[in-house]
């Protein structure tokens, strides 16, 4: 078919061309240097993207919107001045964009940040009611800029990935606030004589990272100077504070979990050790004294906190020793440790905590009654391989056809009918059919407000002593809660069977995975293409100290079988390409593993420098994937990759439609729900990172593909204890008893 091509012709200036705007030129400005604009909004207006606006020094009492990618370069900060007006300045709705050079006063929002990517470099804000304002964005680098007398400077909410790197931030009301916002760095950062320093509110796993905090909190009261509430998983480290009100890091609603070390107190209390020492946790196993927190800090070198979770014991003695002496600790906090310690185990479940009968089925296939008839090719195809399948209709579940099933909902009621699956007929895999309208997934909570979806509710049945699980020991209708509110529910995040879903909207779209099930495991077996493993990974956070993504990956690479030839597509070999990713899975792999950043359409990530970036969709990529029958199983390391809640949109969330993919993509992926979590440190993974790193240890051809999933969740509580997020937030999409590599025929 021939190519139709539409040119159109514009009127707006030329991209290649630097608009200039002055404040003293003539209404009726082209944007030469010689007869520039006189207002910033005009150029803005008439710019193409790409282009450089340069506004000569001036005052310019505007109410800017920026709509498209450019750069706004102000020729001298002090002189080059937008007032707001007591409305915001600048309002920037477009990625990717760079505001350079000014003094931005008298607003709201100095600079309202709306959009991704954008850089904010060398400015001064100062007499707005905000200076910066972040609200559900992410990748936005905020550097080197002079962020003073402000009613607050600098707030970040609902937002991820943004870099406040080495700026001055003096003389205001709140110096940083971050509020239920994730990911984000906060790095070389002068925070200083502001009513409150740092401040982190219902706010996980940023990072807070050599900045100097001077003389914060000294003008009030009860001004503090870093303040970590109901908030958990942060990094706080190698900061320096000096002659605050209160010179300590404090902590809110008692155990958050929180990594804070090597940071320099200076001032009244003279970096005394043990008047810091709060609380210590690596990430829900839980270390404790007997004696109830206090809002003071954990403060322990981090080679002590590394080495000793290898080894619970001594880290337990090392806080019992340093405090059993602190009679003035004590006294603060009124209490009277007891002896020992008390070590939550969470890595051990009871043997047979249910009765045991005779084995008569391996898999229960849950599906509304629209599916059955087309299962029954599935369910024929199991048994066949020895896999006792039965299909249940949800509408029977509810109706106490097989069981009489009580539940205070309808997720309750099916996790009641899977108990009594494994009670009656010893089933011990369970395969979803339906997306979330069908068959309805668990709302779990963690701190703040923050909700994700889950199917491990279902598959985590029984109490370490043998009693059903409810997730909700409270009873206060919350579940899986994590710090919410103030309350954990009192879980063991141990699935006692495989689960798996393929959330299916339409009976084609379950056509499409039955037969990609049935030829893969009767085709792949001993094939040369099943023997690939490919490991796509950059520099997920450029600002941050290692290359995380590779180094993911470099370790996933070393951990997975021998059976496999892999394949690095990295930043730094210059092959991490879209065109590369498509050609790797048109060759066929047994193996996928993505670390980076994601959303639900798309995985993507950095090089090192920030400069390049690799974006996979699914609405775009995906149509280019020709790998038919010669199908991966995937991991997805990255953001809500797995949020089956985006599949009311038009089209299905990352990971389902790698699966649903008619002309190849993938037979199963593990991706997440929610946001997505890790560390990564020199001989230290957690979140994300380290389930990837179990996941791949477990993966060899021959096993069921959730038994390798379980496996890998069980290692990662031996290694790191209860982390709820990661442990609740990952799924498998995918076939719970899928033979990884097929059967030998």
């Amino acid at each position: 078919m021939p190519r139709l091509y539409i040119i159109k012709v514009v009127s707006s200036i030329n991209a290649s061309k630097t608009i200039y705007v002055e404040s003293n030129a003539k209404d009726l400005g082209n944007g030469s240097e010689k007869n520039s604009f006189k207002k910033i909004q005009d150029a803005i207006n008439k710019a193409e993207v790409e282009s450089t606006i340069f506004v000569k020094k001036g005052i310019y009492k505007e109410n800017i919107v920026i709509n498209k990618k450019i750069i706004l370069k102000g020729e001298e900060k002090t002189q080059t001045i937008i007032d707001g007006q007591d409305n915001d300045a600048v309002t920037v709705d477009s990625a990717q964009v760079t505001i350079e050079g000014f003094t931005i006063q008298n607003g709201n929002n100095g600079i309202n940040l709306r959009s991704n990517g954008n850089k904010i470099t060398e400015n001064c804000l100062k007499h707005n009611n905000h200076g910066i304002f972040l609200r559900r964005v992410e990748d936005n680098i905020i550097s080197n800029n002079e962020i003073e007398e402000n009613i607050d400077g600098v707030i970040i909410i609902h937002s991820g990935y943004n870099s406040l790197n080495c700026n001055n931030i003096a003389t205001n009301g709140i110096g940083i606030l971050i509020h239920n916002a994730h990911y984000n760095t906060i790095f070389k950062n002068r925070v200083y004589d502001n009513l409150f320093g740092i401040e982190l509110v219902f706010s996980s796993y940023n990072t807070i990272e050599e900045n100097f905090i001077e003389k914060n909190g000294t003008r009030i009261k009860n001004g503090e100077t870093v303040c970590i509430a109901g908030s958990g998983k942060n990094i706080v480290t190698h900061n320096k504070l000096v002659d605050n009100r209160f010179d300590k890091i404090s902590t809110i609603r008692d155990r958050s979990i929180n990594i804070i070390y090597d940071n320099e107190i200076k001032g009244k209390i003279q970096n005394r050790y043990l008047k810091n020492i709060e609380f210590l946790n690596s990430f829900g196993s839980w270390f404790s004294t007997g004696i109830s927190p206090s809002n003071f800090i954990v403060m322990v070198p981090f080679h002590e906190f590394r080495d000793g979770l290898q080894n619970i014991k001594q880290i337990g003695k090392f806080l019992n020793d340093n405090i059993k002496n602190d009679k003035e600790y004590l006294k603060l906090i009124n209490k009277t440790p007891t002896s020992g310690n008390i070590i939550k185990d969470t890595t051990k479940t009871i043997a047979n905590a249910h009765p045991k009968k005779d084995e008569k089925l391996d898999l229960v296939i849950i599906t509304p009654e629209e599916f059955s008839s087309k299962l029954k090719l599935l369910a024929d195809h199991k048994n066949r391989f020895n896999v006792k399948t039965k299909i249940v209709c949800l509408e029977d579940i509810y109706k106490d056809k097989y069981f009489k099933v009580s539940g205070r909902d309808k997720p309750e009621q099916i996790k009641f009918f899977i108990k009594n699956c494994v009670e009656n007929w010893s089933i011990k895999y369970v395969l979803l059919v339906g997306d979330i309208r069908k068959i309805p997934m668990r709302q779990t909570w963690s701190a703040g407000e923050e909700n994700f979806l889950t199917d491990l509710y279902y598959a985590d049945i029984y109490q370490k002593n043998g009693e059903f699980c409810s997730w909700d020991s409270n009873k206060n209708n919350y579940f899986g809660e994590f710090y919410h509110m103030g309350n954990t529910d009192d879980i063991t995040l141990i699935p006692d069977v495989g689960i798996g879903r393929l959330p299916c909207r339409s009976s084609s779209e379950l056509g499409i995975i039955i037969k990609k099930i049935i030829k893969y495991e009767t085709e792949t077996y001993d094939t040369e293409w099943f023997k690939r493993a490919v490991f796509c990974g950059g520099d997920d956070r450029p600002n941050y100290r290692v290359k995380a993504g590779e180094i993911v990956c470099d370790d996933a690479k070393k951990n997975i079988s021998r059976d496999f030839i892999t394949e690095k597509l990295y930043t730094s070999n210059n092959k991490l390409t879209v065109k590369n990713v498509i050609k790797e899975f048109n060759k066929g792999a047994g193996f996928f593993h993505f670390f980076g950043s994601g959303n639900e359409g798309m995985w993507y990530t950095y090089s090192s420098d920030a400069k390049k970036i690799c974006k996979f969709n699914n609405l775009h990529n995906f149509i280019c994937l020709q790998n038919g029958y010669k199908l991966p199983i995937v991991f997805l390391g990255a953001c809500v990759t797995g949020n089956l809640n985006f599949m009311n949109r038009a089209f299905p969330c990352f990971a389902w439609s790698l699966v649903t993919n008619k002309n190849g993509g993938a037979i199963a992926t593990i991706a997440s729900t929610q946001l997505d979590v890790w560390i990564v440190e020199k001989n230290f993974f957690a979140g994300t990172a380290l389930l990837s790193s179990e996941f791949c240890k477990a993966f060899k051809p021959g096993l069921f593909l959730s038994d390798v999933l379980m496996q890998a969740q069980k290692n990662y509580i031996k290694k790191i204890g209860k982390d709820y997020e990661i442990l609740e937030s990952f799924i498998l999409i995918g076939d719970p008893t899928l033979m990884i590599g097929g059967y030998p025929l």
